[in-house]
């Protein structure tokens, strides 16, 4: 169908149709744009510095699969990041909140001059990673149950059309037809990879904190207090979704 577009060199209102029309048959729709998930325009990023509400990058959500649906496949899931550098948390999210609260990837920390870190950075670059954050699919912190100290992100991104899903570190590799050989892209699959310690989950350039991040775990009641702190002192005392910062943060 896009080849004949091309082929044709049709206008844009003419590639809407059919592809709206493709996705229609697809998953058996009366009406695409009448879905719950179906936002063309998309999402900017969270920025709580200046008077924009919205910054940085602009992110299209998969409209096959809303957030319900996603909420009721994959419920008690989460995106787990591990800081990798040696930095104790409190003062990695300072330096994350003082950056309008942005987590970056190696491109993107070149570009803007931050000392780059992480676990293969050099590996990174080969593969492509570099220019993706890295996160795991993990299941989330629950009462009586140790979890790992680190940042669990919403499992919403998943939805993030440059979200990409492995069941295995493949160091970020989106060269040659790697993404399409070994992609996940169902909740089945996902729920699948989280079983295996070293899957991978990477989006594009960065990832935004406030709006985004789901728990905090720290491995003490006193790093707990520097974190909660960290927010307070930058007059963040609840986050986007409403909840309160001290409910979010953890202890091991």
């Amino acid at each position: 169908m896009v080849e004949e577009l091309d082929r044709r060199a049709a206008g844009k209102e003419e590639r809407i149709r059919e592809m709206r029309g493709f996705w229609e048959k697809r998953l058996g729709v009366k009406d695409l744009t009448r879905m719950s998930g179906y936002d063309p325009m998309g999402e900017h990023q969270l920025a709580f510095k200046g008077v924009a509400k919205g910054g940085g990058y602009r992110h299209q959500y998969r409209f096959d699969l809303s957030d319900d649906d996603l909420e009721k496949q994959m419920k008690g899931y989460g995106l787990y990041h591990r800081l990798t550098n040696g930095e104790d948390l409190p003062s990695f999210i300072e330096t994350v909140l003082d950056n309008n609260g942005a987590m970056v990837s190696t491109v993107e920390k070149l570009r803007a001059g931050i000392p780059v870190g992480g676990m293969s950075p050099v590996a990174d670059m080969d593969t492509g990673g570099a220019s993706y954050f890295f996160a795991r699919i993990k299941k989330l912190p629950t009462a009586g149950r140790s979890s790992d100290v680190g940042l669990y992100f919403k499992k919403r991104m998943l939805r993030r059309m440059d979200a990409i899903s492995y069941d295995h570190d493949a160091f970020g590799r989106v060269r040659d037809e790697y993404v399409s050989n070994h992609r996940g892209s169902t909740p089945t699959e996902w729920k699948q990879f989280a079983r295996r310690g070293g899957n991978e989950t990477i989006f594009k350039y960065s990832v935004t904190l406030l709006d985004n991040i789901d728990v905090i775990v720290v491995g003490s009641d006193r790093e707990k207090k520097r974190l909660v702190d960290a927010f307070l002192k930058r007059r963040i005392s609840e986050l986007p979704d409403g909840r309160k910062v001290e409910d979010i943060v953890l202890v091991r």
